[in-house]
């Protein structure tokens, strides 16, 4: 039978040759198999395991892929694994992680998905393929728990007491649209104990690095700390909070505000005011035909000898010149009020 034409496996005519044929032509055919597959798997360089199981593969600073017998590789251990050893361009391998270890990211030799290092689960896959001459590059990587390698926002995981902010409707990706907030967002807080994502408003000097963020949003506003490292929050305990003036004119004594520590005064966010009563006052005029003396006991005056209009009065009362006027009242002028802890978020 004639030597079939082929270039690719599917070209081979399976029949051929048949017994008949002159023992000569073996060689033909033996050469034209190599050439198909030569041809086929022009990269070729090794083993292709198709559907084997998993194999175990030590973690080490840098494990060879290439040592298990198989497309499908269980990484156990710890130790932080900084690449892999050299394979050919094209090398690909399904990594699977038995628990907790860092993938060490860097930009040529274990270009990883996020840009930065990655810190694995049990039961977390990843495929990587090898660029050659010993950088690899990961294609994928799936969490065991479902969630996404990187959160759209960059704010905390669920901790034990945060159950209560996700939105169960949602689903799990909830938690991260919910948590999202700007730093320096005050908040009346419901509770004696402070949430993961916020500070209570008591003007403690806290760092500039550890809270950058909020640093950004408030600056010194509230106190300038130790002048290069530190900053102040605010301190709101037991005082009530007023909107800005911001020039509307509600404020009357907007200008004379104060430093509330961070070297601010006037209308402006942060600055502050003392308490105070509004000027009013309570005049009054009695006369009668009988004489009366001073009265050290304070109190309305009777005088026939020089009666006299006194004006509104705003000076200390005094008990000897009839403009006292008894009254009673506590420690302070304060509308009805309930007790919240004043956070801020970071």
């Amino acid at each position: 039978m004639p030597l079939e034409a082929a270039t690719w496996l599917d070209d081979l005519v399976s029949t051929n040759p048949i017994a008949g044929d002159n023992v000569s032509q073996g060689d033909d055919h033996l050469r034209l198999l190599k050439a198909v597959l030569k041809a086929q798997f022009p990269s070729l360089l090794r083993a292709i395991y198709l559907e084997q199981a998993s194999v175990d593969l030590a973690s080490a600073t840098t494990p060879d892929l290439s040592t298990p017998a198989t497309n499908y590789i269980n990484i156990t251990g710890t130790t932080q694994i900084d690449g892999f050893a050299t394979e050919p361009a094209g090398f690909t391998r399904l990594v699977r992680f038995a628990g907790i270890l860092t993938l060490n990211y860097n930009g040529t030799s274990l270009i990883l998905l996020t840009g930065d290092d990655i810190v694995t689960a049990a039961g977390d896959h990843a495929i990587f393929t090898s660029l050659g001459s010993g950088n690899w590059r990961m294609v994928a990587y799936f969490r065991q728990n479902g969630k996404p390698l990187a959160d759209v926002f960059p704010v905390p995981q669920p901790v034990a007491g945060d159950a209560g902010f996700v939105l169960q409707a949602s689903g799990a990706g909830a938690y991260a649209w919910a948590k999202k907030r700007d730093a320096g967002i005050v908040h009346g807080w419901a509770s004696e104990t402070v949430p993961s994502w916020a500070l209570e408003c008591n003007g403690a000097t806290i760092s500039r690095t550890t809270y950058a963020d909020l640093f950004t949003a408030i600056g010194t506003r509230f106190g300038v700390g130790n002048g290069t490292t530190t900053f102040s929050i605010p301190d709101f305990r037991g005082e009530f909070l007023r909107g800005w003036d911001h020039g509307a004119g509600r404020d009357p004594d907007a200008a004379f505000r104060t430093d509330a520590g961070g070297g601010d005064t006037g209308d402006h966010v942060g600055t502050k005011q003392g308490d105070a009563f509004e000027l009013h006052g309570h005049p009054n005029r009695i006369a009668n035909s009988s004489g009366a003396g001073n009265d050290t006991t304070g109190g309305m005056m009777l005088d026939n000898n020089n009666p006299v209009n006194h004006p509104a009065f705003t000076g200390t009362p005094t008990n000897t010149q009839g403009q006292q006027i008894g009254g009673e009242g506590g420690s302070e002028t304060r509308p009805r009020n309930n007790n919240v802890m004043y956070i801020i978020t970071i």
